[in-house]
């Protein structure tokens, strides 16, 4: 379709971003759509910028595209403008070893960083269950160490935040989870029962430790 009053323009793909390009483009340009040939590269989301008569450059967002493919001549895409995206920022951009608790840290980042993930694993775990058992004052290792530190009944460690029957349930889910830190995670990287190489997934492996430990900082041992 030959466009009428078709000028250049700035079509901006990934706008914002690392891998933001931009080309020349024909198009017309209306206040609320625009018209390109059939064969632009335009998408949802790209920017069309355009020179504004009073200085500067006015930024138009594609929000939708109605292709007109008539087989002919008449061929076209019409461009309906949208609102500008809104940008989303998580606060935390990326996990990384640097953001682990302290004392996760202290007894893995170094096994991390060397490639010993297994050992770096073990190390995290290892260092939950000796705090817990300081905290706790029971001589005891393992999975029936967490049992009896956090169970709902007479709790030595109290981790729960909620009060009444959502508290108990609280303080019943964590004792799962830190036993099952010491059956299905510690104990098989101590035993050598499971080669670890991924290096993602034994940092997930030190942020869940790092957890356990963060809950351990706001909990309060009952004396014995």
């Amino acid at each position: 379709m030959a466009l009428p009053f078709q000028k250049p323009v700035t079509l901006v793909k990934n706008p914002g971003s690392p891998e933001e390009s931009r080309a020349t483009v024909q198009g017309h340009i209306q206040p609320d759509k625009g018209y390109f040939p059939p064969d632009t590269q335009v998408s949802e989301g790209d920017v069309i910028e355009v020179p504004d008569r009073r200085g500067g450059v006015r930024r138009l967002v594609v929000g939708h595209i109605n292709v007109h493919d008539y087989g002919s001549d008449l061929d076209h895409l019409e461009v309906v403008w949208g609102e500008p995206p809104v940008e989303r920022k998580a606060a935390v951009r990326r996990l990384g070893v640097e953001g682990l608790h302290s004392a996760i840290l202290d007894a893995s980042s170094d096994l991390f960083t060397d490639g010993h993930y297994g050992e770096a694993i073990f190390a995290a775990f290892r260092a939950v269950e000796v705090r817990v058992r300081e905290m706790s004052h029971l001589e005891l290792t393992g999975q029936k160490l967490m049992s009896e530190a956090f169970t709902d009944t007479a709790p030595r460690i109290h981790v729960a935040i909620e009060p009444g029957l959502l508290g108990k349930d609280e303080q019943r889910g964590f004792m799962y989870l830190f036993m099952g830190a010491m059956v299905g995670i510690r104990n098989p990287k101590g035993h050598g029962l499971v080669v670890q190489k991924d290096p993602q997934r034994t940092l997930e492996y030190l942020a869940f430790a790092s957890i356990l430990m963060r809950r351990l900082d706001d909990a309060t041992a009952v004396p014995p």
